[in-house]
């Protein structure tokens, strides 16, 4: 705290002191840099002293900044907000506002698009709603459900066929089972070789 107060108290005087911001503006900014260690302060005040009529935005900007670190989606050499004057860092709020965390995604998928049928702690069993949904449970799987365009899903999809993926906890494996209208069932492994269903109730206990 102590050191924080030094480092506040040798901006007010290098820029207030010497009247190049107002005690209001300095205090303004004191008050909304959202960071414990008031890491944006220098940064706000330099950027006032450029663009003195943008004092809100400049606020906002740094607001929105700071979350963008905290979830990492801003990282590394990108995270050091010296790097960028007021309208660089404003562009790149604008792109990196859009993208998730994979926790994010992780959430979105499993709210939008998909449905845990049973989980133990040998195997979780989830019902896929959407491409989105096939997409995230089949990362690192050549199903083709799984890939970029929803062109297969979307065939699987249109033709009654439900996928659930079962996941092996402890061996760390997916599996895809594919279920007809006449309950028939195709199941593939990772690498989208068929596998009989029965062995993977077998080695996981399904019931």
């Amino acid at each position: 705290m102590k050191y924080l107060e030094e480092g506040t108290k040798e901006l007010h005087q290098q820029y207030v002191d010497t009247n190049k911001v107002s005690a209001e503006a300095f205090e303004l900014f004191l008050k909304e840099d959202p960071s414990k260690s008031k890491k944006y302060l220098q940064w706000m005040l330099k950027q006032y002293l450029q663009n003195p009529t943008r004092q809100r935005h400049i606020i906002d900007v740094v607001k929105a900044f700071d979350p963008l670190v905290n979830r990492k989606i801003v990282q590394k050499d990108e995270s050091n907000i010296y790097t960028y004057d007021l309208e660089s860092l404003d562009d790149l709020i604008q792109n990196r506002s859009k993208v998730k965390t994979k926790g994010e995604v992780k959430k979105q998928a499993k709210e939008e698009g998909s449905e845990i049928i049973q989980e133990t702690n040998k195997y979780l069993i989830v019902k896929l709603k959407s491409h989105k949904a096939s997409c995230f449970y089949g990362a690192n799987t050549k199903w083709c459900i799984s890939g970029k365009t929803a062109t297969w899903w979307d065939q699987y999809w249109e033709g009654g066929i439900t996928i659930y993926v079962v996941i092996d906890k402890t061996h760390n494996k997916k599996y895809a089972v594919a279920v007809g209208p006449a309950g028939t069932k195709e199941c593939f492994d990772e690498e989208d070789n068929s596998i009989d269903y029965a062995d993977i109730k077998r080695e996981l206990g399904i019931g």
